[in-house]
């Protein structure tokens, strides 16, 4: 061990231990990196990812609600469920900025989650920030997994969205909230570019919730003239409504809302 790894030795983002020697591209320990959970879309919707009843899955990948307004939705492919281990790293990389650990989840996500349904993909979009709060925190973790997945699929990526320059914040809402907020649309001021019209894009955000955001950025992105959109996420918070008292700091950190 050197003698800079004595000194400043690096911790398992999920369960605090030395890691030792040897590359950790998720800052996780081995035990814990073995704890990490696979989402299984064959039992939610593949809109806003509610489960779906035995008998729905096998009839169609929507829930009744998202069959209704079926062309605002984009299908989501979510890698992981968002639960620790996953949300100590997943916080590291949006918090504390350790903006390497966005290659070292793209590259497990690719490892694990194969994504030929969505395929064949032209472009890669990030999911947008509001400009204060990027401001604040100095970066777009949706950017930095969006530029490391595209040099995975060897993939051209383009900001192509902007949001509000303020917004309330999503965390602690409930789905009804997190569908009032003001919705995303494209960046600059004249007609899209032709080149545009006729693409099939991959959206790609950290965690997602309801979807709602998701949607929103699919709606404006076919308002623009694309083809198709879809939707990658390295996880999906667990896919049922917290109970009264879920907006509390205890609830957040075991998983229910990013």
């Amino acid at each position: 061990m050197s003698l800079l790894e004595q000194l400043f030795p690096r911790l398992c983002l999920g369960c605090g231990r030395a890691l030792g020697a040897g590359p950790r591209p998720l800052l996780l320990c081995v035990a814990c990196r073995g704890q990490l959970v696979a989402f299984d879309r064959r039992r939610a919707c593949r809109a806003c990812l509610r489960p779906l009843p035995g008998a729905a899955r096998a009839a169609a990948p929507l829930c009744l609600g998202c069959r209704t307004r079926v062309s605002a939705c984009a299908p989501i492919v979510p890698v992981w469920t968002y639960q620790p281990p996953l949300d100590g790293v997943i916080r590291a990389l949006k918090f504390r900025r350790l903006e390497f650990l966005a290659s070292g989840l793209v590259a497990e996500a690719l490892a694990r989650e194969s994504i030929a349904a969505l395929e064949p993909i032209d472009l890669v979009v990030p999911v947008p920030m509001p400009l204060l709060r990027r401001l604040a925190r100095g970066f777009n973790p949706a950017a930095s997994l969006a530029r490391a997945l595209a040099r995975g699929l060897a993939l051209p990526s383009a900001g192509l969205l902007r949001r509000p320059i303020w917004e309330r914040r999503q965390t602690g809402l409930g789905r009804r909230e997190r569908a009032s907020n003001p919705r995303a649309a494209l960046r600059g001021r004249g007609p899209p570019a032709p080149a545009l019209r006729g693409a099939r894009v991959l959206l790609v955000d950290d965690v997602v919730t309801t979807g709602a955001t998701v949607n929103r950025c699919a709606a404006a992105l076919r308002q623009a003239g694309v083809a198709s959109v879809a939707a990658f996420v390295l996880a999906a918070t667990p896919t049922v409504d917290p109970a009264p008292g879920a907006g509390s700091p205890a609830f957040r950190r075991a998983g229910w809302r990013p």
